[in-house]
């Protein structure tokens, strides 16, 4: 795939898309969604599922996920443990809880023709420092095991000002 229209084009074939992100801020899920879903005529009526870390998931967001078509998995990342053990709560979550269903439900998604949106990184970093999670390798190997043609779609969100060599 060498951009958007290549993308939409295995995606009208009946492929699974993927589109791989990196994640500064808050404001990057949104404008992905925005400016490539709800932006192209074959992307838009498909179903998305993005994995999201769980305590960011606040109250209604779901709902508003669902009305916009978007389903949001909750995952366990490292700041969601954080977070839990600094508010003193008495369960503390497992990390990575969750992510064996994201990979379920994102194979089916993908089976069916359908988007996953994903940020590899699993957080917000301001930096472009090796990731050794092999979050996308994981999802990439469940999907080729269940046959599902997959279409990947990188987009690059870059720091400004920092120069960088990928």
């Amino acid at each position: 795939i060498n951009d958007l229209s290549d993308f939409e084009e295995k995606i009208s074939e009946g492929y699974g898309g993927i589109i791989i992100m990196k994640h500064f801020s808050l404001k990057d899920p949104p404008q992905v969604l925005k400016d490539i879903i709800f932006s192209s005529p074959v992307l838009i009526g498909k179903e998305v599922l993005v994995p999201n870390a769980e305590h960011q998931i606040y109250p209604g967001i779901r709902e508003i996920g669902r009305l916009l078509g978007i389903k949001i998995d909750p995952i366990v990342t490292e700041n969601t443990v954080k977070r839990a053990v600094q508010k003193g709560k008495k369960r503390v979550p497992e990390l990575n809880d969750g992510s064996v269903e994201f990979v379920h439900d994102a194979v089916d998604y993908l089976r069916h023709g359908q988007l996953v949106v994903i940020a590899p990184e699993g957080q917000r970093k301001p930096d472009v420092e090796r990731y050794e999670k092999n979050s996308i390798g994981a999802l990439l190997g469940a999907a080729h095991h269940a046959r599902a043609n997959v279409a990947l779609l990188f987009i690059d969100l870059r720091v400004a000002g920092v120069r960088q060599g990928y």
